[in-house]
């Protein structure tokens, strides 16, 4: 399991599932923290950083911060970004815990989601996207 791959599987579920959204991975190594991946629906963006993390040995089972903060500090310039395009549309991280499941974290208020399967972040985006088009701000909580 690599984050690619984990990626890949996750942008096709979204495919299958929305097919009128734009689902785009972005491969521009020029422009310095650039996530991931973006969705365009119903006139809103969706920008999506991915990250696979192992847990490690000692790890109890809680304190799901820790990943988050991990994948902040490895870039700055990555999370300025994220930060920039949160203000301007949403932007979400979707880190990967190894045998685990996917924790979804909103930069800006921190909010979160913990899901247990790559389908449920689908559904999450979905969600989403549902709000949007209702006039209800997006939220992470389902």
């Amino acid at each position: 399991m690599t984050e690619a791959s984990v990626l890949s599987t996750f942008m096709t579920r979204l495919r299958a599932e929305m097919p009128e959204a734009v689902v785009v991975k972005h491969r521009d190594a020029s422009m310095i923290g650039l996530p991931d991946f973006s969705v365009t629906y119903m006139g809103h963006v969706l920008w999506g950083e991915a990250k696979l993390v192992t847990v490690p040995k000692k790890w109890d089972g809680h304190f799901y911060r820790q990943f988050y903060d991990q994948v902040r500090l490895a870039s700055p310039a990555q999370s300025t970004m994220m930060d920039k395009l949160c203000r301007a549309s949403l932007a979400l991280y979707f880190i990967w815990i190894k045998k685990t499941g996917l924790y979804v974290v909103n930069p800006l208020s921190q909010e979160y989601s913990l899901l247990k399967a790559s389908t449920d972040g689908v559904a999450l985006v979905k969600d989403i996207f549902y709000r949007w088009g209702n006039s209800n701000p997006p939220a992470l909580n389902m």
